[in-house]
């Protein structure tokens, strides 16, 4: 006679495993923008104290390495005005911020030289629970947080990864 062999699967690990595949999902590719002189995207912060992290890549770069450009500029604006974050004259980098309130963030890419180029970027907002935040219940917190901290770790790897291919593809054209 024959014994078939059969693993039960606990809860905890279907909801990290149902987590994970969604935290892959969950946000599109690197998106593009040509700047000629000022091009904006906006992104909405829930939480204030909000880790904000991303990357941007000059694609077209054939004026932009050929010559004495100065680069591009990214200027992170807040809900109230405020600049919270800048980058002046770079062909590219990575960057990350806490954000100081919730509302509607400005991220702005100026181009001097008004010549078209073309820019790749990632924007990830992270929030990590409090314990006060989570269920009450005392099995679930340290699993909560731990997914929650999973999931940023994930979202770290994966805009690096953009990032890279990005400047791997920028590299490629030259």
């Amino acid at each position: 006679m024959e014994r078939k062999r059969s693993r039960s699967i606990r809860s905890p690990e279907v909801f990290l495993l149902l987590v994970l595949l969604a935290s892959c999902f969950r946000h599109p590719d690197a998106l593009s923008v040509t700047v000629t002189d000022e091009e904006c995207v906006y992104e909405y912060i829930l939480y204030d104290g909000d880790t904000v992290s991303g990357n941007f890549v000059v694609v077209d770069h054939d004026i932009f390495w050929g010559s004495d450009h100065p680069g591009i500029d990214l200027v992170v604006t807040s809900p109230g005005g405020n600049t919270v974050h800048t980058l002046k004259g770079t062909s590219g980098d990575k960057f990350e911020f806490k954000a100081p309130r919730a509302g509607m963030y400005k991220f702005c890419f100026h181009n001097p030289q008004r010549t078209p180029e073309t820019v790749s970027f990632y924007i990830h907002v992270g929030h990590i629970p409090n314990e006060h935040n989570l269920a009450k219940d005392e099995h679930l917190d340290p699993i909560n947080v731990k997914i929650a901290e999973l999931r940023e770790a994930l979202e770290s790897v994966t805009g690096e990864q953009r990032y890279l291919k990005a400047r791997e593809s920028r590299h490629r054209r030259n």
